[in-house]
């Protein structure tokens, strides 16, 4: 039988390691995590076609200190989502500064890389705030941006593998 060398043996161990984050963060968001953008504060239609009116404009979400992951999570997407708006393509460091900018503390985020070993871009960067017992997760990718609740690994984290220090 042919021996793999001890230099890819490590390439194939490092590979597997930095696709788990992204294979369970994909299995966390295989369902929409977000409802679809309602209208509200206008007359619209209804389903028939007759005009309704929907009353007033709703508030735009906030941090709820003290709240939970589910109640932070509209607030969460709100910050996220302006972000990526305005640049699809943010990376770690605009990320991290959006959400602590917003009142998430520095302490509870985590965040993947932004680029390869090799130096290239990412195809999908995964984000999280812990609060509690649970995670805001967030991931940009190809497919634009989506988040999710879960609870906090058995490791006290919200992302699985090494994810570099946020500084905080």
């Amino acid at each position: 039988m042919p021996r793999r060398s001890v230099g890819a043996s490590r390439m194939v161990t490092a590979m597997a390691g930095a696709l788990m984050p992204v294979a369970l963060l994909v299995g966390c968001s295989a369902s929409p995590s977000s409802e679809a953008p309602r209208e509200s504060g206008s007359a619209g239609e209804s389903e028939s076609g007759a005009p309704t009116t929907t009353g007033a404009p709703e508030s735009p979400p906030v941090l709820v200190d003290g709240g939970s992951a589910v109640e932070n999570k509209p607030y969460f997407d709100a910050v996220s989502g302006s972000l990526f708006a305005r640049t699809p393509d943010a990376g770690r460091g605009a990320i991290i500064d959006a959400l602590t900018e917003a009142g998430f503390a520095p302490e509870d985020l985590e965040a993947t890389d932004d680029s390869t070993p090799i130096g290239n871009a990412v195809d999908s960067l995964q984000f999280a705030v812990r609060i509690g017992e649970s995670c805001l997760l967030g991931d940009r990718g190809a497919g634009g941006f989506v988040s999710a609740v879960a609870p906090v690994l058995g490791t006290g984290r919200c992302l699985v593998g090494a994810t570099p220090d946020i500084g905080g």
